[in-house]
């Protein structure tokens, strides 16, 4: 009994009978049961593989509709370019939002000098170097073709007017927001297809509804390092010589609230001209650099400056050596007291002759 019961307990139930809970397996079914499985997973990885090709098409279709966008974008940009670029003069100006300035209404630095400084000509070159050991040759074929203009850089109807822009060429404050107003949005638009520019580079747009045909954004230091200052006005001028235009306008970089001091950056500024009108075979082409000065310490470290870097041929300072070298050999064979009486003579005939000059006005203001 005791057998009959331990059998019992192992089988579960009678002899002979199946375990509880199983199911008796036919040889056949277990291979349909394999077969429906492969079939089932692969049903799956076809799932899978499907679902990875449907996301892949979704993605490369949503590149492709990106660059499409992009195209099309950029191909509108293009034709408004263009529009604005071969507009003539004419309607261009009725499209301008404030008066404008022509490049003939623009003194040249000699005509500056000479109606503008005449009275302390002579004081200002002796000033400025003794704050630099540098000392260049006149060149009047370049001093030509430099001016400095006191005044709003929107105006100036010439080919090419600079712009202190920052990294994003998106508009911001200063010299760069009032450059966007006037352009109107369609500079806005070019400019967001440029990426941004690095500093101490620069990068060319259409100039819209400014006077000028041209914006040259370029990217000044942050703080005083004169050899990115440098190189944003070279790569201007490269710009303005790459697409053969003739006239740009600067304004003063990096000076407001990029921190770069006012006066040491006006030296980088006119030694980098000097260097690139002396040495650029495209400069014989340039016809005019304007210097756009607004605030009082840039007008005062330029008027100061200029001399140094430009020096202008002067016809009274001519005048008045041919006079100290005739005064000289008079002293030779004049009496001490003599020598005496003609220098108070001299020194009465030069404070005249600064009074007088002091009353010149500029013909163009």
């Amino acid at each position: 009994m005791s057998s009959k019961s331990d059998d019992d307990n192992t089988t579960g139930g009678s002899k002979g009978s199946p375990l509880p809970f199983t199911k008796s397996i036919n040889p056949k079914e277990s291979d349909s049961s394999d077969t429906r499985g492969k079939e089932n997973d692969d049903d799956d990885h076809e799932k899978v593989a499907n679902s990875t090709d449907s996301s892949g098409e979704e993605g490369a279709s949503s590149t492709v509709k990106r660059i499409t966008r992009q195209s099309m974008r950029t191909h509108e940009i293009d034709q408004q370019r263009e529009k604005f670029l071969s507009m003539s003069l004419e309607s261009k100006r009725k499209l301008y939002r404030n008066k404008f300035t022509t490049l003939k209404d623009i003194q040249t630095w000699p005509e500056y000098y000479h109606y503008m400084l005449k009275v302390n000509s002579k004081t200002v070159k002796q000033n400025a170097v003794s704050d630099t050991e540098e000392q260049v040759d006149i060149r009047e074929d370049l001093n030509k073709k430099l001016s400095i203009f006191q005044g709003d850089i929107t105006t100036l109807e010439i080919d090419a007017i600079a712009n202190a822009a920052n990294e994003s060429l998106l508009g911001g404050g200063g010299v760069d927001g009032a450059i966007h107003r006037a352009a109107g949005s369609d500079l806005l638009a070019e400019c967001e297809n440029l990426n941004g520019c690095t500093p101490g580079d620069a990068k060319i747009t259409c100039g819209y509804k400014l006077p000028a045909k041209y914006v040259i954004h370029t990217v000044g230091p942050r703080g005083e390092y004169p050899k990115v200052l440098k190189n944003c006005y070279i790569r201007c001028l490269e710009l303005l010589k790459k697409h053969q235009l003739t006239t740009i306008a600067f304004p003063c970089i990096s000076t407001g609230i990029f921190g770069y001091p006012n006066s040491k950056a006006a030296k980088v500024v006119l030694k980098t001209l000097r260097s690139w009108l002396e040495k650029d075979e495209y400069a014989v082409n340039v016809e005019r650099i304007i210097l756009c000065l607004f605030l009082k310490v840039d007008i005062d470290a330029y008027k100061k400056l200029l001399p140094v870097y430009f020096p202008v041929a002067c016809v009274d300072a001519n005048v008045n050596q041919k006079s100290s070298i005739k005064s000289e050999e008079h002293k030779e064979t004049s009496s001490p007291e003599q020598t005496v009486s003609d220098d108070e003579e001299e020194t009465k005939e030069n404070k005249k002759e600064t009074n007088s000059a002091s009353l010149v006005p500029n013909p163009k203001e």
